[in-house]
């Protein structure tokens, strides 16, 4: 990369992200090779492998795109007179807007994971991290075990939505909107 400035990385990097999502919605995931990225991107190979050694990692750059992006349309958010569980709401149903944004790419990857285990454990500390970044967004408290234990139960409603997410064919997202809707009021009546 030689004297690339801090944008150019940047740059650089977005290039390659937006090229494996464009790359996965033209083919399954598991046919796509970082030569393919970088070629796609028009990276040069090394300073690739440089930037993202692998696809997974790539994946999880893009995850933190989308974790900026919701957090950037709340920004200064005031939720006057909300409960946590209609911020949550309002949260991850932006989360799934910004998905849509790549949609078939995002579900070539998804359903790709899903077939490999391996791949699913790699990537869970991504999931958990990006639902802190939600819960932080939301004003949700996630500090302590019961931080922990709402955690763990608000990736585990992601996760559910996501798949819901991913076989939804309604132009405004309903059965995600309810998948969403039906787990965090699960969590509310458990009082987590």
């Amino acid at each position: 990369m030689g004297t690339a400035t801090a944008q150019d990385i940047i740059a650089m990097k977005n290039k390659l992200i937006q090229a494996c999502l464009d790359l996965a919605s033209m083919q399954s995931w598991s046919d796509v090779s970082m030569d393919d990225i970088a070629n796609r991107a028009d990276v040069d190979f090394d300073n690739a492998m440089a930037l993202c050694p692998d696809k997974d990692s790539l994946f999880m750059a893009y995850g933190r795109q989308v974790d900026l992006k919701v957090a950037e349309a709340f920004d200064g958010e005031a939720w006057d007179g909300m409960s946590d569980k209609d911020r949550l709401f309002d949260v991850l149903m932006e989360r799934f807007d910004v998905l849509n944004e790549n949609r078939a790419g995002v579900i070539s990857i998804i359903n790709a994971i899903t077939l490999d285990p391996k791949q699913m454990i790699c990537l869970s500390p991504m999931v958990c991290q990006s639902m802190e970044q939600m819960m932080r967004v939301a004003c949700v408290d996630h500090d302590g075990w019961k931080g922990a234990i709402k955690l763990t139960a608000l990736s585990g409603v992601y996760l559910k939505s996501l798949r819901d997410w991913v076989k939804d064919d309604t132009a405004d997202m309903s059965m995600t909107m309810a998948s969403v809707d039906k787990g965090l009021g699960y969590l509310n009546k458990i009082n987590i």
